[in-house]
């Protein structure tokens, strides 16, 4: 399973991360940043979204025109254009993010809270997305509305649908638009309980990227802003067709499929989500989590300090302060064991005295020694190092490096001690090329005390670059200083250029094209709504004395009978469909949303219902309606009365 991994990373990832690598520099390439970029686009979100919201009209008569009002204004156009991309760019990060954190398995172990907290967090932000576009009440807002409450009624708890509130525009309410505007605030607030909760497993937390990449994405969506604006699709009007309306594809693209087929995207939402939410238990990480020998342990607090998870406590034992390990946190990285300079951490049977054996026995006289990291390792990097006749020691992760080991490996033989690990800001484990760097510059304890810097060289990798390490095992001399070759610090300006408008053009294409059409240009809909009652299963009869006696003043149950509805058309039917009563009793009205699409021209209308299991349709309707391409004809049936408007 792991080469798979690296074999996916390096295909799928692994030419982006490079090409972004080159442009940027490892230490600025947003790609080893992307969670970060996540929550900084949720600011942008914030702030723009707050600045906008006290010129917005909660009302369904004065939406749009403060909506087209904001637009206009200098700063408010660039609020709400920001608004816009930083939202789609969002759901790119988002997506990348989880893709990647998949292909790498960091939910495995204690890592399970993260991933799980960020696939809520991803559902949460496509809802506030369709609910953002729906406070606008453009033709855009209309086929959110529509989509998303026909969508909603093919599960069996409304009992009327609720699609029917939006057949006319007198039937759509200012409350309405009150409970939008109220869940798109309120999501935030639980998209925030969900971003803490996602921090909540790490320590050393750096929630926001390199002020680098804070100024680039800022001039990104200002750079959006100025050359393609965010504007309005014309005003919503219930009684017009939708066609060619352009549409957010980051946030809409299921609106075919749920136009098509809702009952098939239910399905595939309700085992995609599960599947996701499962993962961390299909994929179970097998090493056991670290422990500690309090006989041993002195208290220092180093690996306390150093775990990236805050899976290790420092409590009281027997008098002596001791660190003690949280299983359900510990996600068996092993920088703790390289924290400990007094044999008192053990993961996977290893602790620093095995360690430091190991390494004597991969040592081969005269050749270098690679330690490196299992996530930067695979079969071919060992065939690699085996053909260079150089020994290798393969870590969970390159943090649990204890400087005493390089002093070993040197001390045995090795001409070189090679450490190779996950580029910074990329680590698997988060922290450990960082504490790695640090512990071997001597500034984080435990500090790496051997003057042979010469013969000791840092090469920070990612899968697929097996050709950097190689290039490093074959040099043979070395300066007075850790080094760094494999590691590329001045960034290439025209590839990170190209890079950029690379990733913005999709960004302004898909926010507002291709446009999408509901009903064919030149076509006509008619649309049948009813809600009527139909009669009692069995008849109310009048009481029988001892009834009487009893209290009981009728006889009536409460089942009603479906209702049964046929449309023709010039003859032709269209429509032939039985409607369940509504409630839990099934005593309620029998409700019915329909669309059918005509080509222009007059037509004879002719409906019937039937209320009854008994007799003949009750309720019959003759007219001739006109239908107009791009126009809707509402036929209602409410109350055992027709009614026909445009």
């Amino acid at each position: 399973m792991k080469d798979i991994d690296h074999h996916m990373t390096g295909g799928l990832f692994g030419a982006l991360e490079r090409l972004a690598n080159r442009a940027f520099t490892h230490r600025y390439s947003p790609m080893n940043y992307l969670g970060q970029v996540s929550i900084f686009l949720l600011l942008l979100l914030a702030i723009s979204g707050i600045y906008m919201l006290p010129f917005y009209r909660i009302n369904v008569e004065k939406a749009y025109d403060s909506v087209e009002a904001i637009t206009g204004d200098l700063i408010g156009g660039l609020m709400r254009s920001i608004h816009r991309y930083a939202a789609d760019a969002l759901v790119l990060v988002l997506l990348l993010h989880g893709i990647k954190m998949l292909l790498e398995r960091r939910f495995l172990h204690g890592r399970w809270v993260v991933w799980l907290s960020g696939v809520l967090l991803f559902g949460v932000v496509m809802v506030e997305g369709l609910t953002g576009y729906w406070m606008v009440w453009d033709q855009r807002a209309q086929m959110v509305a529509q989509s998303v409450t026909e969508f909603l009624d093919v599960l069996p708890v409304f009992p009327k649908p609720l699609a029917m509130a939006l057949t006319v525009d007198d039937s759509v309410t200012s409350l309405l638009f009150f409970a939008v505007v109220f869940v798109h605030i309120a999501l935030p607030l639980f998209s925030t309980v969900l971003v803490l909760l996602h921090f909540s497993r790490f320590a050393k937390t750096v929630m926001l990227p390199p002020r680098q990449i804070s100024a680039l994405l800022l001039g990104s969506m200002l750079l959006l802003a100025i050359l393609k604006p965010a504007t309005s699709a014309p005003r919503a009007e219930l009684n017009r067709t939708l066609t060619n309306v352009p549409v957010d594809w980051f946030y809409m693209f299921p609106l075919p499929l749920a136009q098509m087929r809702p009952d098939l995207l239910w399905l595939l939402i309700v085992l995609s989500g599960f599947l996701l939410l499962l993962i961390p238990r299909l994929f179970r990480g097998q090493e056991e989590a670290a422990r500690v020998d309090a006989d041993t342990c002195v208290g220092c607090g180093l690996c306390y300090e150093d775990c990236p998870y805050s899976a290790i406590n420092m409590r009281e034992s027997d008098g002596k302060r001791v660190a003690e390990v949280s299983p359900e946190r510990c996600a068996c990285c092993g920088t703790c064991v390289g924290s400990c300079n007094f044999n008192a951490v053990e993961l996977g049977g290893q602790r620093l005295e095995t360690l430091l054996k190991e390494a004597g026995k991969r040592v081969k006289e005269g050749k270098p020694l690679v330690i490196l990291c299992r996530h930067c390792s695979d079969r071919r990097i060992h065939r690699m190092l085996a053909e260079a006749e150089s020994g290798a020691l393969e870590l969970p992760c390159i943090g649990m490096v204890n400087p005493a080991l390089i002093s070993a490996a040197l001390d045995a033989g090795a001409s070189r001690v090679i450490l190779a690990g996950c580029k910074p800001g990329d680590c698997k484990y988060r922290l450990g090329n960082r504490w790695l760097e640090a512990r071997v510059a001597g500034e984080r304890a435990p500090v790496l005390k051997d003057r042979r810097m010469e013969r000791i060289s840092v090469c920070w990798l990612m899968p697929g670059e097996e050709d950097v390490l190689l290039k490093e095992v074959q040099r043979h001399n070395g300066d007075a200083e850790v080094k760094r070759e494999c590691i590329q610090e001045k960034p290439s300006l025209p590839l990170a250029a190209f890079l950029v408008i690379l990733t913005l053009l999709p960004l302004a294409y898909f926010s507002a094209s291709p446009a999408y059409s509901m009903v064919q240009e030149d076509r006509g809909l008619l649309l049948f709504t009813m809600s009527h009652p139909g009669e009692r299963l069995v008849p109310c009869r009048e009481p029988t004395v001892e009834e009487l006696k009893a209290g009981n003043v009728t006889s009536c149950p409460r089942e009603r009978s479906p209702v049964e509805v046929v449309i023709e058309v010039d003859g032709r039917e269209v429509l032939r469909n039985s409607y369940s009563p509504s409630g839990l009793w099934k005593d309620g009205p029998s409700y019915a949303y329909e669309k059918i699409v005509l080509e222009p021209g007059e037509y004879l209308l002719a409906v019937k219902v039937k209320d009854s299991q008994r007799g003949d349709f009750r309720y019959t309707f003759q007219k001739r309606v006109r239908i107009e391409a791009g126009r809707v004809v509402h036929m209602r049936f409410e109350k055992g009365r027709f009614s026909v408007g445009g």
